[in-house]
């Protein structure tokens, strides 16, 4: 996560979101409006099909993205991104 200016508008109040790239998709946990995470997965935009963002899982949540790879018919890699908080 990062904090972001609108293009529009550079004037007006940051807010904080993804950083956003046409050649890359962004995968995040399921999120509610007010859910803030950390935890974010990109892939290169030609591997999209191949791409399923698993917010089903047990252990999926705001920290945790879980990404599978397959080719529909079996999963070739499971890409488990989590963010770990620093202890204060």
């Amino acid at each position: 996560m990062t904090t972001l200016q609108s293009d529009m508008n550079p004037d007006e109040d940051p807010i904080r979101g993804a950083p956003i790239n046409p050649f890359w998709d962004l995968h995040t946990p399921m999120l509610k409006p007010t859910d803030e995470s950390y935890a974010l997965t990109y892939t290169k935009t030609p591997l999209h099909p191949l791409a399923q963002n698993i917010t089903s899982h047990p252990t999926s949540n705001l920290n945790i993205v879980i990404l599978d790879i397959d080719n529909k018919a079996t999963i070739t890699m499971r890409i488990i991104n989590f963010y770990h908080q620093q202890l204060t």
